[in-house]
C-alpha cells in the first residue's frame, strides 16, 4: 500500500470538513427551512381560499355593499324562524287550503338542536311528517310554494306520491319536511 502524500492528506481532509459541513447545513439549515416554506405555502393556499369563498359570497361588489346586502338577507332568513310550532302548521295548513291540497294528517317528530351553527342563534329542526291528498298541478305548486317563497324556513326531505288508479286525479301523498324554529335570539 502506498504512503498519501501530504497534498493528498489535505485534500481528504478538506473534502471530509465539506461532507461534515453539507451535512450539517442540510440537518440544522435546510430541513427546518423547507418545512417553514411548506407551512407558508399551506397558509397562503388557505388564505387564497378564503379570499375566494368571501369575493363569492360578495359577488364581486363592494365590501359595504356586500355586507348591507347579507345582514338584510340575515334580517330576513332570522323573520323565517318562528318560535312557536303553531306558526309552523298554520303556514302550512294555509298555504295547502290556498292551492286546494286536502291535509290528511300531520305529526312531528322531536325537536333536535340544529347541527349548523349559526352565532348568536339557537335553531331547532322540527321534523313533520304530513299525508296530503290532492290533484297534481295544485301539488306542483304548493310544494314550489314551500320551496320558494314560503313563509317559514322549511326543508323538503322526503317525497312520495300514489296515484289511485288511470282516471282518477287524487293523488296520496307523505311529505317529509324540516321545519327551522328559532329558540331565542342572544
Amino acid at each position: 500500500m502506498k504512503k498519501l502524500s501530504r497534498e493528498q492528506e489535505k485534500i481528504i481532509y478538506i473534502t471530509g470538513v465539506a461532507i461534515i459541513f453539507l451535512i450539517l447545513f442540510i440537518i440544522f439549515v435546510y430541513s427546518p427551512q423547507k418545512r417553514k416554506l411548506s407551512d407558508i405555502k399551506k397558509k397562503l393556499s388557505y388564505a387564497e381560499s378564503e379570499i375566494a369563498e368571501i369575493n363569492r359570497i360578495t359577488q364581486g361588489k363592494p365590501l359595504e355593499q356586500a355586507v348591507s346586502g347579507l345582514n338584510l338577507q340575515l334580517k330576513n332568513l332570522t323573520a323565517q324562524l318562528p318560535f312557536r310550532i303553531e306558526d309552523v302548521v298554520k303556514s302550512l295548513s294555509d298555504a295547502a287550503r290556498q292551492f286546494k291540497v286536502d291535509v290528511k294528517n300531520i305529526a312531528f317528530s322531536a325537536e333536535q338542536k340544529y347541527s349548523g351553527k349559526i352565532p348568536g342563534y339557537i335553531v331547532k329542526e322540527l321534523p313533520i311528517s304530513m299525508k296530503l291528498s290532492s290533484e297534481y298541478k295544485n301539488l306542483g305548486e304548493y310544494l314550489h310554494k314551500l320551496r320558494t317563497d314560503f313563509p317559514v324556513f322549511i326543508r323538503v326531505k322526503q317525497l312520495a306520491i300514489e296515484g289511485s288508479g288511470e282516471g282518477v286525479p287524487e293523488l296520496s301523498v307523505s311529505l317529509q319536511v324540516s321545519a327551522y324554529l328559532s329558540e331565542s335570539q342572544q
